[in-house]
């Protein structure tokens, strides 16, 4: 599974980044310093449980009786505790990206992390994006980038 993140509202990186892709040869080293902010601002998003908007929802606790949901709860206490995403860390574990002399990318091969980014009104799940890039993401990328090509 790929999904790819917009860069909507980052028109300095993106500017940056076709600059450098009409400038230099050999870009394959920064891309690899990118890939490695972005994989490190994606388990950022796990320990905040947070996406772009704000803290995702939080966990619901809910009741099966046959095949039905028959009702919705928060548990006091219990529901709090749990980190959200993170019961078994396959998914948070399961980042991965990768690189080359024309960019990065940063994903998952879990099938249900689709799920999980969008959001599934068929399955009673909230979007919880964690596939995002952090304003804090963005300055590092475009730090590296610039100590990288203009150090000379």
């Amino acid at each position: 599974m790929k999904i790819t993140i917009g860069m909507r509202g980052v028109d300095d990186l993106e500017e940056e980044m076709k600059f450098l892709l009409r400038t230099y040869r050999d870009r394959r080293k920064p891309m690899a310093e990118v890939k490695m902010i972005m994989l490190q601002d994606v388990d950022r998003h796990f320990q905040r449980e947070e996406g772009p908007d704000g803290k995702w929802a939080p966990l619901k606790v809910y009741e099966i009786k046959g095949n039905k949901v028959v009702s919705y709860r928060l548990k006091h206490g219990e529901a709090s505790k749990a980190k959200i995403l993170q019961k078994t860390g396959r998914l948070r574990a399961s980042q991965t990206g990768v690189s080359g002399n024309d960019g990065a990318e940063v994903g998952t091969n879990v099938v249900y992390g689709k799920q999980h980014q969008n959001g599934d009104p068929s399955k009673n799940l909230p979007q919880r994006v964690f596939l995002w890039l952090s304003d804090e993401a963005q300055v590092r990328i475009l730090d590296r980038l610039n100590y990288y090509f203009w150090r000379q």
